[in-house]
């Protein structure tokens, strides 16, 4: 997957093959490291640490919100019916 996304190229050398680090690769790590990823996962772990502790309570309320914002963004674009 690294290869495909152009984040390691390999390369042959004299003891086989070696994976370094492709063009593309200086440029994701700083992403890593951006305030807005930071807060990703803060958000992710939080989300995860509630999906948890309520098990499938959890899911059924996701359910109903995405449900929600489905109708209400189909609305937006006059795809539901009043």
């Amino acid at each position: 997957m690294l290869i495909r996304i152009s984040l390691v190229s390999v390369i042959e050398a004299t003891d086989g093959i070696r994976f370094v680090s492709a063009d593309d690769a200086p440029a994701f790590v700083k992403l890593l490291a951006t305030d807005y990823n930071r807060n990703l996962s803060d958000r992710a772990i939080w989300l995860a640490q509630r999906a948890q502790r309520q098990g499938d309570s959890f899911f059924a309320e996701m359910r109903a919100y995405i449900d929600r914002w489905t109708l209400e963004f189909q609305a937006d674009e006059g795809y539901a019916s009043a």
